[in-house]
């Protein structure tokens, strides 16, 4: 076992997000999952905005694992640019445009 941080390939080992397969079922983040819902809710928009509710709505009926506190905290703050709080903004995917609304930021 290397040393902790003591090479960047042991740097990137340490940090790099699951991408690897549990049970031979690929391991899927909760933002993987609701940017993949929030790319096909926001086409069916002409402001290309969604509500918070139906993401929960399509994860769920999609059959995900997360539990729907988990799902809104990642939507209106650790994945929205412009939340406020300790894990705001941390992954910079989403904009609140209005009460319960959000649209994904333009890369």
């Amino acid at each position: 076992m290397c040393a902790r941080y003591a090479s960047a390939a042991c740097r990137a080992r340490s940090t790099a997000r699951p991408t690897t397969t549990l049970h031979n079922r690929l391991v899927v983040s909760c933002r993987d999952e609701i940017l993949e819902v929030a790319r096909i809710l926001s086409q069916r928009q002409p402001d290309q905005t969604f509500r918070v509710d139906d993401v929960v709505t399509a994860m769920v009926d999609r059959g995900t694992k997360f539990l729907e506190s988990t799902i809104q905290y990642h939507v209106m703050v650790v994945m929205c640019v412009n939340a406020k709080g300790r894990d705001a903004g941390k992954y910079p995917d989403l904009e609140h445009v209005a009460r319960r609304r959000y649209r994904l930021v333009q890369k």
